[in-house]
């Protein structure tokens, strides 16, 4: 066997073992907020008091168990305190990110639309777009939500790009929670 044939059947034996190797990919569906509260089993209102990173899958990635201190809900009801699963997290020198995952600090003031199927540990319903991030009006100090920013989030169907889209301004937090209570209840 020569050297050349020998390089021709390494590359083959490579490219074959690529192309055998399953492709993963993320498709990241946008949601209106009708459509989260309708698959949300609980909306809540609270700060985040606790992040648990932990190894899943025998070490292949990192989940994020993040705990809320509930100050109400305006949809369903977990208990004072809930704590959700969140894909992607820190252990250590380990970091694991996946595409539209929400990340979280402690202190974190937010709105969280949660599923939970059966006894398991609840998530967020649209990974980021279940997520509204709580802060001060910068001019009125009020206290607002703003939905967070998901990279990569692909309309449902083509949608026109609107300079001061209102779905995308920040709201009150007290009608942000009476808005949903309306859909929660219109869903019955």
């Amino acid at each position: 066997m020569t050297s050349q044939t020998l390089i021709r059947t390494f590359v083959i034996a490579v490219l074959g073992v690529v192309a055998a190797t399953p492709l993963g990919a993320t498709v990241y569906v946008t949601a209106d907020l009708a459509e989260l509260t309708a698959e949300a089993r609980a909306v809540a209102h609270g700060r985040v008091v606790a992040l648990e990173p932990r190894w899943v899958d025998g070490r292949r990635g990192i989940e994020t168990l993040v705990t809320l201190r509930v100050e109400s809900y305006a949809k369903g009801d977990m208990g004072e305190q809930v704590t959700l699963r969140v894909p992607g997290g820190q252990i250590g020198p380990y970091r694991s990110v996946m595409l539209g995952a929400p990340g979280f600090v402690e202190g974190d003031e937010v709105v969280v639309f949660l599923a939970s199927p059966g006894a398991a540990i609840p998530h967020l319903v649209g990974l980021a777009q279940g997520v509204y991030r709580v802060r001060p009006d910068r001019t009125t100090g009020a206290r607002v939500v703003t939905p967070e920013i998901a990279p990569g989030a692909v309309p449902a169907a083509p949608a026109r790009v609107v300079r001061g889209d209102g779905t995308r301004r920040p709201a009150a937090l007290s009608a942000f929670l009476d808005r949903v209570r309306a859909l929660a209840g219109a869903a019955r």
